[in-house]
């Protein structure tokens, strides 16, 4: 499996996707980004080990894995902050 395989694996995961979500809505500061891309990581290698027991574990993979949550919760962060400079108003 390519490293571009396991990116696109971890951008089409529902699970991920959507706690990336949830992390960039509740993160405030920057640093809150990593400490939540990695904890989402780290939640599905550990889900990983608990279907596959044979799963072993590639610190390359874990990196470009963790570069998909890292993305969606920086994009998150970067929008509430435009929406708090800006002032955008929903109506």
């Amino acid at each position: 499996m390519s490293l571009l395989d396991v990116f696109l694996a971890e951008a089409t995961d529902p699970i991920t996707v959507s706690l990336s979500i949830a992390a960039g809505i509740l993160c405030r500061k920057w640093w809150h980004v990593l400490v939540a891309s990695l904890a989402i990581v780290m939640l599905s290698e550990t889900l990983l080990f608990v279907v596959r027991p044979n799963h072993k574990f590639n610190p390359a993979v874990f990196s470009v894995a963790a570069l998909v949550p890292f993305t969606v919760v920086s994009l998150m962060v970067a929008i509430k902050k435009y929406r708090a400079r800006h002032d955008v108003k929903s109506y």
